[in-house]
């Protein structure tokens, strides 16, 4: 393990991680939902005024699917330009969509089937 002080024999500086402002929010914003769920946990369903049982289940249920954050698989999918062969076929065969050609005839089609499904 290499010592932290920098003044140390052996210290290693490393740069310090650099984050996206959007990574920044969604990290604060995280922050925020837990110390309002932590809230709700200790003062109760008063804490939301005159509510029923059920909206104060939702809104717990909300908050703490706000704090564990979106699933890493479900934010993007894998670049295609990144992708083999087998992927790109996958992908299209996934989509209903023909897996014959060369490499790059496959990953123009799922270029193509993206933007499609996106827009």
């Amino acid at each position: 393990k290499t010592p932290l002080d920098p003044d140390a024999e052996g210290f290693i500086y490393s740069n310090p991680m650099e984050t996206s402002f959007k990574q920044r929010c969604l990290e604060e914003w995280k922050i925020h939902h837990r110390k309002l769920l932590k809230t709700l946990k200790n003062e109760g369903p008063a804490v939301l005024g005159n509510v029923s049982e059920s909206d104060y289940i939702r809104v717990e249920e909300r908050l703490k699917k706000i704090v564990k954050g979106p699933e890493q698989n479900a934010l993007k999918p894998k670049a295609a330009s990144k992708m083999i062969v087998l992927e790109l076929k996958e992908e299209l065969e996934a989509q209903g969509l023909p897996t014959d050609g060369t490499r790059n005839v496959l990953y123009q089609r799922v270029q193509k089937a993206r933007r499609i499904n996106r827009s």
